[in-house]
């Protein structure tokens, strides 16, 4: 492999001098100096004269590697691959976005009855909306039957979104709705409007309004979030019937509203975060309430308070990330020591069984109707692309339905998973990847990567982009740093109470 601090000679690059001029300010009363606050203004002669030579040093040493045309050809094999990803389920339709190829942004298709790409068709294709290829579809929801959806189109990467309905089926645009950044949408159950959040002014402070179908969002109703402090969004229960709010004041708190007969508080004032999900006449709430790895609550719909809710599912070792409901069972995703679990129990709370996976990998599921026993799952691992799965929970027959083009053969590579310490005693987890031939001396080229924060962690799935660098002989590590999920909120919140780095 090419030493990137010297050249082929064995001599030390010669990198572009920034000169340094003295500058200094005072922000909130701290004297804060800047040799290199001149390179800020990109239109300036000696910035541009500088990054001009910072991208023929960088260009030289790219050129110069070995193995890049091999790199540059098993990208591009990777990157022409079609890939669908599947979203959501409703009605009897099947939303799923198709990327790779020669598309600039993912299309987001539907089919009817089942899970099929091949017989799909397109919902939105913002490949055709401009010719730069720079529109994009940020979010969407549709409605409980699947024939409406709602969805934020914005230019640039932006990501200010304008709300556009659709109808699914004929492409029909209903209604344009600004000022939609990061939206959420509740659609009710007639589908004769829905709940959303909209912006006011130039910063995002989202605010719940009603929205009728055909008439002008300037008539919109007013429902909650003027003068609150937090992040205010809405959501509703599979079918649409009953509506929630919620006001996000950190990561993972938040207060809970119910909107029936005027705004009812669920959860208020507690440290901690409540998901709602209905089933049935209950309304189940995943909380990490004096349970820092989450567990499941249960309580009357006619009196929805987390006071009186009742615990179904305690705190297990394994963090709870996900709960829904089929055909009088409970399905959870689970994440233990950073890869996914699918459990299913009873209404009582009892465990059932587990849905075999392949191997250690991430996997979501995908309820189809409450009332059925059928549900879909995904599942990717290092080694393994995403693939699509339907799961019968009563005769627990599986039929795969979609499994992406594999480049590799997983048997060719070695995984091993193990824990480094933290300098507070706490054990990191780690995934090292490399060829199963490799002899590992101590001198072969390892990439290192790591990454921890809003509650978000490591979690094995399909990473295409090391199989070259590991096909020359690299290892590649993955470490879980604190700040993540990986072994619940105490875990990374112990973190950020020392005052040093763990990693």
């Amino acid at each position: 492999m090419a030493d990137f601090l010297r050249n082929e000679k064995g001599q030390e690059f010669n990198y572009p001098k920034a000169i340094q001029e003295k500058f200094e300010e005072v922000v909130f009363g701290e004297k804060i100096e800047d040799p290199y606050r001149w390179m800020e203004d990109l239109n300036h002669p000696t910035v541009i004269k500088w990054i001009d030579e910072e991208n023929k040093l960088t260009r030289a040493i790219l050129d110069s590697l070995p193995y890049r045309d091999y790199l540059q050809k098993e990208f591009r094999r990777m990157q022409d691959e079609i890939k669908y990803s599947l979203c959501s389920v409703a009605g009897d339709k099947y939303f799923f976005y198709k990327s790779g190829g020669n598309l600039n942004q993912p299309i987001l298709l539907y089919s009817q009855g089942e899970f099929d790409p091949e017989g799909s068709k397109v919902v939105l294709d913002p490949n055709k909306w401009s010719e730069k290829g720079i529109e994009a579809v940020d979010w969407f929801e549709t409605s409980p039957s699947g024939n409406l959806i709602a969805y934020g189109r914005s230019s640039g990467g932006s990501e200010s979104s304008t709300l556009y309905v659709q109808e699914v089926d004929t492409g029909k645009v209903l209604d344009v709705i600004p000022k939609t950044k990061w939206a959420s949408v509740a659609w009710v159950k007639a589908e004769s409007g829905f709940f959303y959040t909209r912006n006011e002014g130039e910063r995002f402070a989202p605010i719940v309004y009603f929205h009728k179908l055909g008439e002008s969002w300037k008539k919109d109703k007013y429902i909650y979030g003027k003068d609150i402090e937090g992040i205010v969004s809405v959501s509703a229960s599979p079918d649409g019937e009953h509506i929630f709010i919620s006001v996000d004041k950190t990561w993972s708190e938040n207060d809970l509203y119910i909107l029936e007969d005027g705004l009812k508080p669920i959860a208020v004032g507690y440290s901690a975060q409540f998901i709602p999900t209905v089933y049935g006449d209950y309304l189940y709430i995943l909380t990490n309430l004096d349970a820092p790895k989450y567990r499941l609550l249960k309580g009357k719909l006619s009196e929805a308070d987390i006071k009186k809710a009742q615990q179904i599912i305690p705190e297990s070792d394994w963090v709870l990330e996900k709960v829904d409901f089929a055909a009088g069972k409970i399905i959870l995703k689970v994440k233990d020591n950073t890869y996914t679990r699918l459990l299913i129990y009873d209404l009582q709370g009892a465990f059932m069984y587990e849905i075999e996976l392949p191997e250690k990998g991430t996997s979501s599921f995908w309820t189809i109707e409450s009332s059925k026993s059928e549900i879909i799952y995904s599942f990717s691992s290092f080694f393994y692309p995403v693939s699509y799965h339907k799961f019968d929970l009563e005769s627990k027959k599986e039929k795969t339905l979609y499994t992406s083009n594999i480049f590799i053969n997983p048997k060719d590579y070695n995984l091993e998973f193990l824990f480094y310490p933290s300098k507070d005693g706490a054990k990191i987890p780690m995934y090292i990847l490399y060829k199963t031939e490799l002899v590992i001396d101590g001198n072969t080229p390892t990439l290192l990567s790591g990454y921890g924060g809003f509650n978000l962690g490591l979690s094995p799935s399909y990473m295409g982009e090391i199989i070259p660098f590991l096909d020359k002989g690299g290892i590649y590590a993955e470490a879980g740093i604190r700040g993540g999920n990986e072994f619940g909120e105490e875990w990374w919140a112990s973190c950020r109470r020392c005052s040093y780095t763990t990693t």
